[in-house]
C-alpha cells in the first residue's frame, strides 16, 4: 500500500472520528423544540415550506425574499426536511446537528490537505467543532443557512487546493459551483474570494512561487485575476440580500443608529467575540445593541487590544505564517456581520462566528505548536504548506531538518496536555448551554438572566407565555377560563419590551392582544388603531383590530376591518371567521362592498 494511499485512509479516518465526536457532544440538541424566534417564519407557520418539496415551493423558494433574505438552498433544505419529517421538531434539529458534525470534519480536511500538519488540523477542527459558541447556529433550527453555508464554503476550500495543485478549468468551474451554492445558502461567503488569496500566500504558498518564477509579476497578477469571477458572483449575492433586507425593513438606516456609533459598535464586537472565544459566558440571543457601552474610552481600549494583536500577528507571520493568516481570516470573515450595515437590533450574534473562528483557532493551534517546538525554529512557518509541499513538521513529529538542538517533547506534551483540556472544557460548556435552548421559555428566561434591556427576550418570552395557555384553551377546552396571572406576566414582559423599544411593533401588538384576552377592549382598540397606521397592510393586525372593536359593540367598524384583511389576503379564514360574526345574520349572504381605504 502506498504512501498516498495511507494518507488518505489516515485522512478519511480521522475525519469521520471528529464528525462522530462532534455529533455526540450535540446529539441533545435532537430532544429541543422550535424556538419561537424565526422558527416560525421559517419553518412551523410558512405555507410554502410546510408543504415540502414541491414545483411552486422550489418556484417559490428561487423568487422569495421572505424573512428579509434570499437563500434559496436554504429554504429547499427546509422543504426537505419537512418532506422528511413533517413539523416534528426532531428531525429538523438531526439535519443541523449532521450537517454541523460534516463541518467539523471538512475544517481538517481542508488544514490536513493544505498544509500537512496532522495534529495541528486534528486540534483546530475539534475546537470549531466543539466550541459552545457554535450552539446558537447548530440548535436553531432558522439557522441552518449557518451550517449549509459553511458546508459549501469549506468544500469550495478543499476543491480550491486540488486546483492550486493541478490549475485547470474544470477544477475552477468546481470551485466557483460549490462558492455559489453557499452563497444561496447564506451571503456570508461574500469575502471568500479574498480568503483565497490569503491562503495563496500561505499554506499553498502560490504567491511566494509565483514570485520566483522569471515571469513573476505575470503569474501574481494571474492570480488575483482569476479571483475576479469569484468576486462578481459575491457581488451579485451582497446587492441581492442588500435589496431583500432593506425591502423588508431590516436595514436600520443611519439616522436611528448614525455610522460613528456602528462603527463603535463593530470595534467592541471585533474586542468582545475574542472574548466569548476564551470565556464563553454567558452566551445569550440576542445581544441587545446598547450605546451607552459605546464610549470613546471603551472604543479607544477596543481599537487599542486589535491594533496590537494585528502588529503581533503580522510580526510572528514572518517565521509562523499561520498566526497572521488565521488572524487576518478572523478578521476578514467578520466584515460583512460586523455592523457597518446594520441589519436587526442586535450588536453582535454567536452564529456570525460560525467561520471566522476558524481562522482564529488556526492562529491560536498553531502558535502554540510553534512555542512547543521553539519560538526560535522555524518549523511552523517554513516547514509546509507549498503547491503539492505540504508541511514537514508539527507538533508529535520532530524536525529532522534542524540539528543541534535536543528535542524538546516535555513541552510538546504540555502543548497537547493544555490543548485536551480546553476540549475538555468546551464539551462541558457547550452542554450546559445546548440545554438553555430546550424550548423558547427556557431560552428567553435565560437570555433576561444574563443580558439587560433585551426587548427581543422580552416580548418572545411574553409570545410564549401567552402562547403556552392559550393553545389548550382555544383548541381544546374552549370552556376553560384563561390563567389570569401567566396573561399578567405576559402583559408585564410585553410591555417591558415596548418601554426598551417603543419601535418594536411586534411587541406593542402582542401588548394589545392581551388587553384584548384580558377584556380591556378600549386600551386594545387604541393600540390597534395605532399600529394601523403604520402597518396598514397586515391582514391579521386587521382582524385583532376588528375583533376588539367588535368587543365594544362596534360591529360597522369590525366589518370593515375584516374585508379590509381579506382585500389583503383572500384565504385568511380568521378574517372570514370575524366577517361572519359580526355581519347581521340576514346580510350574510351578500356581503358589503370591501372599503377603499385601510382601518383608522
Amino acid at each position: 500500500m502506498g504512501t498516498a494511499t495511507m494518507h488518505g485512509i489516515q485522512t478519511i479516518g480521522t475525519a469521520f472520528l471528529i464528525a462522530i465526536a462532534v455529533f455526540l457532544v450535540f446529539l441533545p440538541a435532537v430532544r429541543h423544540d422550535f424556538i419561537n424566534l424565526d422558527d416560525d417564519s421559517y419553518v412551523t407557520e410558512n405555507p410554502h415550506v410546510a408543504t415540502g418539496l414541491t414545483c411552486e415551493s422550489v418556484a417559490w423558494a428561487f423568487t422569495s425574499s421572505h424573512s428579509a433574505n434570499w437563500h434559496p438552498i436554504t429554504w429547499l433544505s427546509h422543504m426537505l426536511d419537512v418532506a422528511l419529517f413533517g413539523l416534528k421538531p426532531a428531525g429538523h434539529h438531526l439535519t443541523s446537528v449532521v450537517l454541523h458534525a460534516i463541518n467539523a470534519a471538512l475544517v481538517f480536511v481542508f488544514l490536513r490537505a493544505a498544509t500537512g500538519a496532522f495534529w495541528s488540523s486534528v486540534f483546530t477542527a475539534l475546537f470549531f467543532g466543539l466550541h459552545p459558541l457554535r450552539v446558537e447556529s447548530v440548535a436553531w433550527v432558522a439557522e441552518r443557512k449557518d451550517v449549509l453555508c459553511a458546508l459549501f464554503g469549506l468544500a469550495t476550500l478543499i476543491a480550491y487546493v486540488a486546483y492550486a495543485r493541478r490549475p485547470g478549468l474544470r477544477g475552477y468551474g468546481v470551485v466557483a459551483a460549490l462558492f455559489a451554492l453557499g452563497l444561496l445558502a447564506k451571503p456570508m461567503l461574500v469575502t471568500w474570494p479574498c480568503l483565497l488569496l490569503l491562503i495563496d500566500y500561505w499554506p499553498l504558498r502560490r504567491i511566494e512561487e509565483a514570485s520566483r518564477a522569471r515571469a513573476a509579476f505575470g503569474r501574481s497578477i494571474r492570480i488575483v485575476l482569476e479571483k475576479l469571477p469569484l468576486l462578481a458572483i459575491a457581488a451579485a449575492a451582497a446587492t441581492i440580500t442588500y435589496f431583500a433586507q432593506r425591502s423588508a425593513g431590516a436595514v436600520v438606516d443611519a439616522q436611528s443608529i448614525p455610522l460613528p456609533t456602528r462603527a463603535g459598535n463593530a470595534a467592541l464586537s471585533y474586542a468582545r467575540y475574542l472574548g466569548k472565544t476564551f470565556l464563553p459566558h454567558p452566551l445569550a440571543v440576542p445581544y441587545p445593541f446598547d450605546g451607552d457601552v459605546i464610549t470613546p474610552l471603551n472604543v479607544g481600549a477596543a481599537l487599542l487590544l486589535i491594533a496590537a494583536i494585528t502588529a503581533f500577528a503580522l510580526w510572528a507571520a514572518r517565521r509562523h505564517p499561520a498566526i497572521g493568516i488565521g488572524w487576518l481570516w478572523y478578521l476578514g470573515l467578520l466584515v460583512p456581520v460586523i455592523g457597518f450595515v446594520q441589519v436587526g437590533s442586535q450588536a453582535m450574534a454567536d452564529r456570525y462566528m460560525y467561520l471566522p473562528s476558524i481562522g482564529l483557532f488556526m492562529a491560536i493551534v498553531w502558535g502554540m505548536a510553534a512555542v512547543a517546538e521553539g519560538w526560535t525554529r522555524e518549523t511552523f512557518g517554513r516547514g509546509g504548506g507549498a503547491v503539492g509541499r505540504p508541511a514537514t513538521t508539527e507538533v508529535g513529529r520532530p524536525d529532522t531538518t534542524q540539528v543541534g538542538r535536543p528535542p524538546i517533547a516535555r513541552e510538546r506534551r504540555l502543548v497537547a496536555a493544555l490543548g485536551i483540556l480546553a476540549l475538555v472544557a468546551c464539551v462541558i460548556v457547550t452542554r450546559t448551554q445546548l440545554r438553555h435552548w430546550r424550548d423558547s421559555e427556557t431560552l428567553f428566561r435565560y437570555a433576561l438572566a444574563v443580558t439587560r434591556d433585551n426587548s427581543v427576550a422580552h416580548n418572545n418570552l411574553g409570545k410564549q407565555l401567552m402562547q403556552r395557555h392559550l393553545s389548550p384553551v382555544l383548541e381544546t377546552q374552549p370552556d376553560v377560563s384563561l390563567d389570569a396571572s401567566v396573561l399578567d406576566e405576559a402583559a408585564t414582559h410585553f410591555a417591558e419590551a415596548v418601554r426598551i423599544s417603543p419601535g418594536n411593533l411586534d411587541a406593542r401588538n402582542n401588548l394589545a392582544t392581551v388587553w384584548l384576552l384580558q377584556g380591556r377592549h378600549e386600551d386594545a382598540a387604541r393600540e390597534f388603531a395605532r399600529l394601523l397606521r403604520v402597518r396598514h397592510d397586515d391582514p391579521a393586525l386587521y382582524v385583532n383590530y376588528g375583533a376588539t372593536v367588535m368587543g365594544l359593540g362596534e360591529n360597522a367598524a369590525a366589518i370593515e376591518a375584516a374585508q379590509r384583511a381579506l382585500e389583503l389576503d383572500p384565504g385568511f379564514e380568521k378574517a372570514t371567521q370575524l366577517l361572519n360574526m359580526a355581519r347581521p345574520a340576514e346580510s350574510e349572504s351578500s356581503p358589503p362592498d370591501a372599503p377603499s381605504s385601510p382601518a383608522p
